[in-house]
C-alpha cells in the first residue's frame, strides 16, 4: 500500500475526497465527496451481487457481506431498532445441520459477539436489481422459497465494527445468521462490565447494563445531558455539581475545606499565617471559638474579599463527618473554591465514589485534568472541554441519536451508543422549593391540561411527546436550551417551543406554530416578531398577545405615522383574515393618519373586516363613530353610505355571543326599544364599554333582578353599578351606530328594589353583592340626607349620590386600594345627585 499522504493525494486528484482547507494546512479535514460516496456504494453493490440470494435459511435475519479485520459490512432483511448488533461465530446453515444430526443429548450453541454500527441507519436496496429504495414497511424475512419469490424483497446494509476485535470471530463472508436466543446474548467487554461499578446505561435493550471499570470523562454542554449523567452517577457517593440540575438541596460544606482554599489563594504565606487566616474566617462565618477583633487587618480584609467572591453564599458546618451520599452545590463558586473542594476530597476522602460536574464557563486546566484523572474514586467528571490526556472512556453527544443516547468512545476501540439511565427520582418530579414555574408558562401548561392540582407536570401515556423532554424544556424556561429545542422539534414541537431561547422564537414559530395550540404564542414577546408579520400571528393568537401587539403597533404608528403607508402592501397582499386583522388594528389609530391614508384603509379594509370581524370589535366601532362625526374633508372618505347597515348585515353572520351581535342588540334597544334577551343583557353588561350602556344601566339592572339567572349573575359579576347609575341628568355619551344618548339620572324607586333583592343575597359575600350593597347604602344615605357610610369596594363611593357642594376636598376622597372606576369618577368630581334622590315622588308602602 502506498504512503497514506500519497493515497489521499490521488483520491483528491480523482475527485473522490474533498478538503475543507488547504491540504497542507495543519488541522485540515478531508472528507469523501459525492463521487467518493458513489464509488463506495458501487463497492457495496458489488458485494451484494456476490451473495447467493437463491436460497436463504429459514429464520435468517442477516448476512455478512464483507469483512476487513474488525470492519464489517452487514446486510439485514428487516429493520434493526438497535445500533448494536449481535453476531454468531457459526452460520445459521451450520447450526441447522448440527441440530438435524443432534442426538438430543446436548443442545446446539454458538458463541456470540457484539458489533457496533458506524452509520445512523440501514441503507436499503431492492433485490435482485440492487437499486436504492426507502426503508420497507413490512417486517421479517420470507420463510420459504415461494414466499421469497412473491415478496417485494429488499436488504438493508450497514457498516459496523467489532466491539472486541481481539476475540475470535470465524463467521465467513456470505454466511446467514439469525437472532440469538435469550441466553445467548454476549456479555460486555471487561472495561464496560465491572462487578462493583455504577450503571451508566445500556448499549442494547437485551444486554446487561454498562458498568464502567474506568473513569468516564464526559464532554457535555447541554444541560439536559448533564442532568441525565448526574442522575446516572450521582445516586450515591459524593457529588459536586449544580444542585438545581439534580433537584436536591446541597449540604453545608465542611469547614476543613477552608484550609485548602487558603493554601491556594495565599500560597506564599507561612503556615502560621495561614492558620491565623483560617481562624479569622471561622470566626466570621460563625463556627469559630475566638472572638473577632474589632477591626480587620488589611490582610484579613483581603482574605475576606476573596472569600466572598469565591464562595458566594455557601453554607458551612464544623462537622467533620460526611454522609455516605451527599451533594455539594458548586453554583456560583469561583475556580479556587472548586479546586479547594477537590483538594479536600483527595486528601481526606473516605473512599467515597466521586462525581464531578465542572461548571460551564469555567475552564479546567490541563494540569488539573491530569490531577483529577488520577484520583481512584472518581467515577465521572463532566466538563465542557477536556484538556487532559485522552481517557479510556470518553462520553460525548451522539452523532446519530438524540438524548438520552450518548456516544461512549472506547480507547483503541469503537464508539458505542449508550442509553443513559437515571437512578434518582428527583430528576423527573419537580420540587416546589427548587423549581417554580413562571406565571406565563404555568398558564400555558394549565390551558393544555398538563399540570395537576399541585402544579406538577402530568405524566400521561396519551401525550404525544417525551415526558422527560417536557420536564427538561420547562426547567430551561425562560433562558432556553437551543440544543434541546433543535433535537425535539421534529417529534416534540411543544418541547422545542418551550425550550427555545427568546432570540430564536420567531424563527421556530414559523416552523412549529401550526403544530402547537395557539395559546402557546404567549411565550413569544411581540417585540421579537417583525411588525410586517404581525397579521400572521395575530389572527390566531390569544387576546392577551393581541393586546400587547396592539400597544406595540400603536407606539410605532404614533412615533412614525408614515409607517402605515409602508404596511399598505402587507395589508393588500395578505389573506382576507389577515387584512381584517390589520384593519382592526390600524383604524383605531385614525387620528394619527393622513386623510388619504384613512380613505385608502377604509376602501380596502372595511369589506374584509365585515367578512371576518375579530373578537375585539369595540375599537373598530368607536373609530367608525369618530370618523362619522368629523368634517368630510378631514375624514378622507365618503361616509354617505350607511356603514351601520353593513355592520348589521355582518352581525347576522356571527354567533349570538360575538361582540358585533351584542352591539347590534344594544343599538336596537336604544333605537327602537327592542328589549334583548336575558343572555343579551348579561352580554351587554360584560362585553361592551360601560359608557355605551350607562344611559340604560338602571333598566338593565331591573331586567336582571327579575329572573333567577339574572340574580345569580348580579351576585357573581363585578359590575360597578354605582358609577353607571349615579350619573347626572342629561350627562351625554356616544354609542357607535346610534349617536348621542342622555343619562336620565337615577330613578327614585331603585332603592326599594335593591332592598328587596339584597334581603335575599346579602348574606352571600361576593364582588357583585358588594357593588349592589354600596349602591343601596349610597341611595339610602342620600334619601336620609346623611353623610355616606364607608363603602365596601371604595371607601368614598357613597359621595357619588351626594350633592357636589357637600363633597370634601379631592385628596380626602382618594382611596388607593379602592375600585379604580369609582376613584376616576370621584377625581373627575362627577356627582349623580338630583333632587328626587332626597324627596322621591312616591315611597314604597311596606
Amino acid at each position: 500500500m502506498p504512503h497514506a499522504s500519497a493515497a489521499l493525494k490521488q483520491l483528491r486528484a480523482d475527485g473522490l475526497v474533498s478538503v475543507d482547507q488547504r491540504q497542507h494546512r495543519r488541522g485540515a479535514i478531508q472528507r469523501l465527496s459525492d463521487a467518493g460516496w458513489r464509488r463506495l456504494e458501487l463497492d457495496e453493490k458489488s458485494r451484494l451481487k456476490q451473495i447467493d440470494f437463491g436460497e436463504i435459511p429459514s429464520g435468517a435475519v442477516g448476512c455478512l457481506l464483507a469483512r476487513d479485520g474488525p470492519m464489517l459490512l452487514l446486510g439485514y432483511l428487516k429493520p434493526q431498532p438497535e445500533a448494536v448488533f449481535s453476531l454468531p461465530s457459526k452460520p445459521l446453515s451450520h447450526l441447522l445441520a448440527e441440530d438435524a444430526g443432534s442426538t438430543g443429548k446436548g443442545g446446539v450453541s454458538s458463541e456470540w459477539c457484539w458489533a457496533v454500527a458506524r452509520e445512523a441507519r440501514l441503507r436499503w436496496f431492492s433485490l435482485p436489481d440492487i437499486e436504492s429504495i426507502p426503508e420497507p414497511d413490512e417486517e421479517g424475512a420470507p420463510q420459504g422459497i415461494t414466499e421469497w419469490a412473491e415478496a417485494n424483497v429488499a436488504i438493508g446494509i450497514a457498516r459496523a465494527r467489532l466491539l472486541e476485535p481481539e476475540n475470535p470471530f470465524a463467521l465467513s463472508v456470505g454466511s446467514w445468521f439469525g437472532d440469538p436466543a435469550e441466553d445467548e446474548f454476549p456479555s460486555l467487554p471487561p472495561v464496560l462490565d465491572s462487578d462493583e461499578g455504577w450503571t451508566l446505561g445500556r448499549m442494547h435493550s437485551r444486554a446487561n447494563g454498562v458498568r464502567p471499570q474506568q473513569l468516564v470523562v464526559a464532554e457535555m454542554e447541554r444541560r439536559l445531558g448533564v442532568n441525565l449523567l448526574l442522575g446516572a452517577a450521582g445516586a450515591d457517593g459524593l457529588v459536586i455539581a449544580e444542585a438545581g440540575l439534580l433537584g436536591r438541596q446541597g449540604q453545608a460544606l465542611p469547614a476543613q475545606i477552608l484550609m485548602h482554599w487558603i493554601k491556594r489563594v495565599h500560597p506564599k504565606l507561612s503556615e502560621k499565617s495561614q492558620h491565623s487566616r483560617l481562624g479569622f474566617l471561622q470566626n466570621e462565618i460563625g463556627i469559630g471559638s475566638r472572638q473577632r477583633r474589632r477591626r480587620r487587618t488589611s490582610g484579613e480584609q483581603a482574605t475576606w474579599t476573596r472569600f466572598r467572591r469565591d464562595w458566594a453564599e455557601a453554607a458551612w458546618t464544623d462537622e467533620s463527618s460526611v454522609p455516605n451520599s451527599c451533594l455539594f452545590d458548586n453554583t456560583n463558586l469561583g475556580e479556587p473554591a472548586l479546586l479547594a473542594m477537590f483538594d479536600w476530597v483527595i486528601a481526606e476522602s473516605r473512599s467515597m465514589p466521586l462525581t464531578v460536574q465542572w461548571p460551564s464557563g469555567t475552564p479546567l486546566s490541563r494540569t488539573e485534568c491530569e490531577r483529577l484523572s488520577r484520583f481512584p474514586e472518581l467515577r465521572l467528571i463532566i466538563a465542557e472541554r477536556w484538556l487532559g490526556s485522552r481517557p479510556k472512556l470518553l462520553l460525548r453527544n451522539s452523532r446519530f441519536s438524540a438524548l438520552p443516547v450518548m456516544d461512549l468512545h472506547i480507547e483503541n476501540g469503537p464508539v458505542v451508543p449508550v442509553n443513559i439511565e437515571s437512578h434518582t427520582d428527583e430528576l423527573i418530579g419537580p420540587t416546589p422549593e427548587l423549581w417554580t414555574l413562571q406565571e406565563g408558562l404555568r398558564a400555558c401548561l394549565e390551558a393544555s391540561n398538563l399540570l395537576d392540582s399541585t402544579g406538577v407536570l402530568i405524566e400521561d401515556d396519551t401525550i404525544q411527546f417525551d415526558y422527560t423532554d417536557l420536564v427538561a424544556s420547562c426547567r430551561s424556561f425562560p433562558a432556553g436550551d437551543e440544543d434541546l429545542a433543535n433535537r425535539s422539534e421534529m417529534d416534540s414541537p411543544l418541547c422545542a417551543w418551550i425550550a427555545s431561547p427568546a432570540e430564536h422564537r420567531w424563527a421556530r414559530w414559523q416552523r412549529v406554530g401550526q403544530r402547537v395550540d395557539g395559546h402557546w404564542v404567549e411565550l413569544m414577546d411581540p417585540t421579537l416578531v417583525p411588525i410586517t408579520r404581525f397579521g400572521e400571528v395575530g389572527v390566531s393568537a390569544t387576546p392577551a398577545w393581541r393586546s400587547r401587539a396592539s400597544i406595540l403597533i400603536g407606539d410605532e404608528v404614533r412615533q412614525d405615522p408614515d409607517l402605515v403607508m409602508g404596511l399598505r402592501s402587507v395589508v393588500l397582499d395578505s389573506p382576507p383574515e389577515q387584512t381584517a386583522w390589520w384593519f382592526g388594528e390600524l383604524l383605531p389609530l385614525s387620528a394619527w393618519l393622513a386623510p388619504s391614508v384613512r380613505s385608502d384603509l377604509l376602501e380596502h379594509g372595511l369589506s374584509a373586516w365585515t367578512a371576518h370581524p375579530g373578537d375585539d370589535c369595540n375599537r373598530v366601532l368607536e373609530a367608525l363613530d369618530w370618523l362619522e362625526t368629523m368634517d368630510p374633508l378631514e375624514r378622507g372618505h365618503d361616509f354617505q353610505y350607511d356603514w351601520r347597515a353593513r355592520l348589521f348585515d355582518a352581525a347576522t353572520q356571527v354567533p349570538e355571543n360575538h361582540p358585533l351581535a351584542i352591539w347590534q342588540d344594544l343599538v336596537n334597544w336604544l333605537s327602537s326599544g327592542r328589549t334583548p334577551s336575558l343572555e343579551g343583557v348579561m352580554s351587554i353588561v360584560t362585553s361592551t364599554p360601560p359608557v355605551w350602556w350607562a344611559s340604560v344601566a338602571e333598566p338593565l339592572l331591573s331586567l336582571l333582578m327579575e329572573e333567577p339567572e339574572g340574580r345569580e349573575f348580579l351576585i357573581s359579576a363585578d359590575v360597578c353599578w354605582s358609577v353607571q347609575i349615579l350619573q347626572g341628568i342629561a350627562d351625554a355619551s356616544s354609542v357607535p351606530g346610534h349617536g348621542r344618548t342622555l343619562h336620565p339620572g337615577c330613578g327614585d324607586s331603585l332603592l326599594e328594589k335593591l332592598d328587596q333583592l339584597l334581603s335575599r343575597i346579602e348574606e352571600r359575600p361576593s364582588a357583585g353583592s358588594a357593588q349592589l350593597s354600596d349602591l343601596r347604602d349610597s341611595l339610602r344615605c342620600a334619601r336620609r340626607r346623611k353623610p355616606p357610610r364607608r363603602g365596601r369596594v371604595h371607601a368614598n363611593i357613597g359621595w357619588l349620590a351626594q350633592q357636589l357642594s357637600r363633597w370634601p376636598r379631592p385628596h380626602e376622597l382618594a382611596d388607593p386600594d379602592g375600585d379604580p372606576r369609582v376613584e376616576a369618577r370621584l377625581m373627575a368630581r362627577k356627582s349623580g345627585f338630583h333632587v328626587s334622590l332626597e324627596r322621591p315622588s312616591q315611597l314604597r308602602i311596606t
